[in-house]
């Protein structure tokens, strides 16, 4: 009964989110805005979108390979079709089931390879940590570029002279509070709640290391770059598709992939809320609204149809050679 009611809150709460967020929007917007937005979002140049949508296939061709190299020290060797399948109906399953893509991509993969799911579910935390890791080094790259706006928007918020010192000392009271609860992790791992955590920690650390004991060690980086590579260039091509946003320089286009990327992180799908992200962010540097608004929905509405053609052609790839393979046994 009680995971009956988590598994539906999980859908429900995203849906609810999305929708309020969409009203909210359309609410801010007279009917004249509203055309507007309506007519930038269908004048979006289409040749820059097919670009974007093929550059997002490739990346997933990259991510499968890159999901052979964790799995192959387990003893497995998938086919390629049949991992960029399992990673492809993952994602199509997580538009309408938030967080439900791990479990298909799992079923797919024994069903097709039999890896038991205990084993690619363990390979999942080492490409958290990579793609964390990914996402943390275009963070730095906006902050090097972009310090000095964004340190004008800290001073405007926190109403603060020097708000790189005070960004500054709260860095160091994260990394001083890390270490302490490290300590104290330590110190009482075996004590009840804290036993899990320690768990969890070990868990992270463990898959951050072994990218570096794994045989093709560079190649999984390498792809690992790649990949966010390819999802910075495919958000830049739907920049290209918006005439008011085609000038915007790489500050402007990685903050806002920062900024909707971390929405997606929170909220599977990102009905509604991506939108306003992007929009939000393009907004402080200074962008119109209602382009930026439409550019959002360009981007949701680009990968959400990659999304489901991508899963279309894996549900269809997957049914057809599990039939093999059933004939054969």
């Amino acid at each position: 009964m009680k995971k009956g009611i988590f598994n539906f809150l999980k859908i429900a709460i995203p849906l609810a989110l999305g929708i309020f967020a969409i009203q909210y929007e359309l609410k801010q917007l007279s009917e004249d805005e509203k055309n507007q937005l309506l007519n930038s979002i269908k004048s979006a140049n289409p040749l820059y979108l097919v670009l974007s949508g093929i550059i997002g296939f490739i990346s997933h061709i990259s991510r499968s390979i890159r999901w052979k190299y964790t799995l192959e020290p387990l003893g497995y060797h998938p086919k390629l079709k049949n991992s960029f399948n399992s990673i492809m109906l993952s994602y199509f399953v997580n538009i309408f089931i938030p967080r439900g893509g791990e479990i298909t991509r799992s079923a797919v993969l024994f069903k097709t390879e039999k890896v038991p799911p205990s084993k690619s579910f363990g390979t999942v935390v080492t490409e958290r940590i990579a793609d964390l890791f990914c996402l943390s080094i275009i963070v730095g790259i906006v902050l090097l570029l972009e310090g000095k706006i964004l340190s004008s928007i800290l001073a405007e918020k926190l109403g603060a002279s020097k708000p790189g010192l005070r960004l500054l000392l709260g860095l160091l009271l994260l990394v001083a509070f890390a270490f302490l609860g490290n300590y104290l992790l330590n110190k009482w791992k075996e004590k009840g709640f804290l036993k899990k955590i320690h768990q969890i920690k070990e868990g992270l650390l463990h898959g951050a290391l072994s990218i570096f004991k794994m045989k093709n060690a560079w190649a999984y980086i390498a792809h690992s770059l790649f990949i966010w590579a390819c999802y910075a260039l495919m958000h830049y091509l739907c920049f290209l598709s918006i005439p008011e946003l085609a000038s915007a320089g790489i500050g402007p286009v990685l903050a806002s992939f920062v900024v909707g990327g971390i929405t997606l992180i929170i909220l599977s799908g990102g009905l509604g809320v991506y939108p306003t992200a992007i929009k939000d962010t393009l907004v402080t540097f200074g962008f119109l609204s209602i382009p930026s608004y439409a550019l959002g929905w360009v981007i949701w509405i680009t990968q959400t149809i990659m999304i489901i053609l991508g899963g279309i052609y894996s549900g269809i790839s997957f049914l057809y050679f599990s039939s093999k393979t059933d004939e054969k046994h």
